[in-house]
């Protein structure tokens, strides 16, 4: 992977996304060729029957998630209110002042590499895994407890560190991570795929708690004229506890049979995120939903929230909306740029004065690989992708009425530095 690959958000494989195609051949060889041993009926022909009764829908498999998810608590403290202590033979962690005043931590071997490598005391993780392994005695406990101690001595005491906490029954910390660490939710994740994928199938579950793997089964029928000798999938992980990064992975494969085994797969390219920093959930959504559509080419799932945009109606100059657009994405796109999607909307003349209209100017003036082209057409296509989910919400009447305001509100000159004028 070449560092021109992947962008300042740290996105991984959102530029030069192709159409998975195959050559048809890689398919099971037990399966049936008059495909009665198939999840037909169910909209899934190149699934076994008795595999896909294994899959669950996306509720069922929110709920194993949720279920886990409620004994999980995130919070911060800082390296002063830590104490590592002994209890019952092992290192625990106390937390000393604050809302957590008074919770004892056990670890686990991840925390605890977490607690005294490079990311906080940096005091020898392997002394102290050697010093705390099952066959140590009170002495190396103690020990090891006073080198965590001698390690945290050395580190500001004002720092804030990330806890991870799973209670249940026991108290134990699942994480102990730095402050830019960023939260990404298992659970946040399924909820996206399920608005993207409607009536998709989670299969090959893997779920810890602390990570997230599965696959997606994608219907034939949400298929937009995909290659009907495949099946559509993608691939997708999570993890909250600091050793990987969420991550999605569209692919297209011949037959699953009935243990699960994927024959003649053909994998796409990969979108990851980073659990760092600040992370636009919404961006985030339009980012995972763009590379999985680039790849395998879905049926317009947002139409409803498309119509629905017609019924938001009000006047302003275009020039003035695209500007307002343009000056919230931080120069994201040029003059030229915005001056064409003006043009874009002066098209479907009915359109003018809706959302709708607004939304289509901004995928329509994508299409021209005069102005956009590669990255800047998915900027823009992502922005209108955004915009839309705005709109629908419980809110979007107020935040288009917003815009509306702000546009007609906007000085000439101020325009004139998004828009080119024609």
């Amino acid at each position: 992977m070449t560092k021109q690959e992947i962008d300042s958000e740290g996105y991984v494989g959102t530029k030069n996304l192709e159409v998975l195609t195959g050559d048809g051949s890689g398919g099971a060889p037990h399966l049936a060729a008059d495909g009665s041993d198939r999840a037909t009926d169910d909209g899934f022909s190149h699934v076994h029957e008795e595999w896909y009764k294994q899959t669950l829908d996306f509720e069922e498999a929110q709920n194993i998630v949720s279920a886990e998810e409620a004994l999980m608590k995130e919070f911060s403290v800082t390296v002063n209110q830590l104490r590592p202590e002994v209890a019952d033979g092992k290192i625990v962690l106390a937390v000393v002042g604050g809302a957590f005043d008074g919770i004892k931590m056990s670890l686990t071997r991840t925390s605890l590499a977490q607690l005294t490598g490079i990311q906080l005391a940096s005091c020898g993780s392997g002394i102290v895994e050697r010093l705390t392994n099952n066959e140590a005695d009170e002495g190396d406990i103690e020990t090891a407890r006073q080198v965590v101690v001698n390690g945290l001595r050395h580190v500001k005491p004002d720092r804030e560190v990330f806890v991870r906490l799973r209670v249940n029954g026991t108290t134990e910390a699942r994480a102990l991570l730095s402050e830019r660490y960023a939260s990404i939710k298992h659970s946040w994740l399924l909820k996206v795929l399920a608005e993207g994928i409607p009536g998709g199938r989670v299969s090959h579950l893997r779920f810890t708690g602390d990570y997230l793997r599965a696959n997606i089964l994608i219907p034939d029928t949400l298929r937009d004229g995909g290659d009907s000798r495949y099946g559509g999938m993608l691939a997708f992980g999570n993890d909250e506890v600091g050793k990987g990064r969420q991550f999605t992975l569209p692919s297209i494969f011949r037959d699953i049979c009935y243990n699960g085994c994927i024959w003649g797969e053909v994998k796409g390219q990969k979108l990851t995120k980073v659990h760092r920093g600040k992370i636009d959930l919404e961006e985030h959504e339009m980012k995972i939903l763009y590379n999985l559509k680039k790849q395998i080419p879905l049926l317009p799932t947002g139409i409803n929230k498309m119509l629905s945009l017609k019924a938001l109606e009000g006047q302003a100059p275009v020039e003035a909306m695209v500007a307002q657009v343009a000056m919230s994405q931080r120069g994201m796109f040029s003059k030229k740029q915005a001056a064409s999607i003006v043009a874009a909307y002066q098209v479907e003349k009915d359109l003018q004065g809706t959302a709708h209209g607004f939304v289509n100017a901004l995928t329509r003036a994508a299409q021209d690989r005069t102005f956009f082209d590669g990255f800047a057409q998915e900027t823009v296509e992502l922005m209108a992708g955004s915009l839309l989910n705005s709109w629908t919400a419980d809110d979007g009447a107020s935040r288009w009425n917003a815009l509306l305001v702000a546009a007609n509100a906007m000085e000439a000159a101020d325009v004139e530095r998004y828009v080119l004028a024609v």
